[in-house]
């Protein structure tokens, strides 16, 4: 296992939006296992060691339309609309 605080990527409640949440262990109780991201095609919940690999994935692997706003990472071609044309 990695240190004690693991990262993984869980559907929300209430919506599809996916987010990272920080988890030890004994926080597994807490959750309800169905909403947890797995690994395609298997039901393996997919596991991070740290904060910013689980964004990479979301951002590398999941539809943005899927993925909480504040997990987005935001490419130089959506920075680009600020700018005035030449």
């Amino acid at each position: 296992m990695f240190n004690d605080l693991y990262y993984r990527i869980l559907r929300h409640q209430d919506s599809d939006l996916l987010t990272v949440v920080a988890m030890q262990s004994h926080d597994e109780w807490d959750y309800d296992e169905s909403r947890f991201l797995c690994a395609k095609g298997t039901d393996s919940p997919l596991l991070f060691s740290t904060e910013k690999d689980a964004i990479k994935f979301l951002n590398d692997n999941i539809k943005h339309e899927y993925i909480e706003p504040e997990f987005l990472i935001r490419t130089q071609q959506s920075n680009d609309k600020y700018y005035k044309d030449e």
